[in-house]
């Protein structure tokens, strides 16, 4: 099971997981307006057993955050930066650059150019990236969650982008993800096609979520 509670354990939410033993599972935290999360209690990744799994996201409400850890601001949805997405078939990864220069080189190396994933607000929620750099190729994963990229880095991973924001979460368009619990590298996709995230969890993928939004 997962609870989504505040500081004072109000509940914010609730999942229950499920699966067969020896299989792999996922979590991830969710966005709640006005809330930032703080601490998680219990493996976010693992492998379900015969021992009832119990994992706990703690957040705490954005007007109690100092100012120099909070990073959610009002998102300003009268300017948009173009978030890019590009393709690498020798790893199965996805990568989701904003500047035209990085996607270029990418797809001068051999990536192919799927287009645009989203048009992200300029301020809101941040969205931060970390790599990893012992994954075959390496690999990106995107959060909006400072404390999971922070425990991420702690375990070997490297900030992208000097641990700032790549880009922003606002407004009410979803982008989704997905976990491929088979991949070494290239394990989560993000899209705002519905369609495209039907389509994986039908074929194996699992935690059918949003992870952020976008204007369009």
């Amino acid at each position: 099971m997962v609870l989504y509670v505040d500081e004072q354990r109000n509940k914010l939410g609730r999942e229950i997981i499920s699966g067969i033993m020896g299989e792999l599972y996922s979590t991830s935290e969710r966005i709640f307006d006005g809330y930032t999360l703080k601490k998680v209690v219990g493996e976010t990744k693992g492998i379900f057993t015969s021992e009832n799994k119990k994992i706990t996201y703690i957040y705490r409400k954005n007007s109690e955050l100092n100012t120099d850890t909070n990073t959610n601001t009002k998102p300003n949805t009268n300017k948009t930066q173009v978030v890019y997405r590009v393709y690498n078939p020798n790893t199965g990864e996805h990568f989701y650059p904003t500047s035209t220069y990085e996607r270029d080189a990418n797809i001068s190396a051999g990536w192919k150019n799927e287009g645009i994933l989203e048009n992200a607000p300029t301020s809101g929620t941040a969205v931060y990236r970390v790599y990893n750099p012992n994954a075959k190729g390496g690999y990106h994963y995107y959060t909006t969650s400072q404390y999971e990229a922070k425990s991420l880095v702690s375990k070997g991973w490297e900030w992208d982008n000097d641990a700032k924001p790549v880009f922003y979460s606002g407004r009410s368009k979803a982008v989704y993800v997905a976990y491929n619990p088979n991949a070494d590298t290239g394990a989560h996709n993000y899209t705002m096609n519905s369609f495209e995230q039907n389509s994986l969890l039908s074929v194996g993928w699992k935690y059918g979520k949003t992870a952020w939004f976008a204007v369009k």
